[in-house]
């Protein structure tokens, strides 16, 4: 889902943040921990504390450059499946899927939109971090 990281729009020492290729909403961002991670209740304080700073930033910066009213934030734990999906993601991550002014409703999350590499890159692009 991360191709080499073109699709990274943030990065310190202990997260990244990206646009997944397969999304629920434009302009969603996953933000992940370097270190591997399946549970909230494995990072250390520090992780903990720089994971808030990380989302903070990255959604004060998704306003800035973005129509955005409101964010949906999802976080997401190692999955014990019976039958792992393509997209099955075993390490902790987080989801801010923004809502954007003039929405009539709210997306349907369980709805998959797969993005093409220009797609991606357009979005890269307005978001990266300059």
């Amino acid at each position: 889902m991360i191709k080499e990281g073109k699709n990274v729009i943030y990065e310190n020492d202990v997260f990244f943040a990206v646009t997944p290729d397969v999304i629920s909403q434009r302009y969603q961002i996953m933000i992940y921990p370097k270190r591997h991670v399946e549970s909230i209740f494995d990072m250390t304080e520090n992780e903990i504390k720089e994971f808030i700073n990380v989302t903070i930033k990255v959604g004060r910066h998704m306003k800035k450059v973005l129509p955005i009213l409101s964010f949906k934030f999802k976080l997401n734990e190692k999955l014990q499946m019976l039958k792992p999906t393509k997209y099955h993601i075993e390490h902790i991550h987080f989801h801010i899927i923004p809502r954007f002014k003039g929405q009539d409703s709210e997306p349907d999350y369980t709805n998959r939109i797969w993005l093409s590499d220009y797609e991606i890159g357009e979005i890269v692009n307005k978001l990266r971090f300059k």
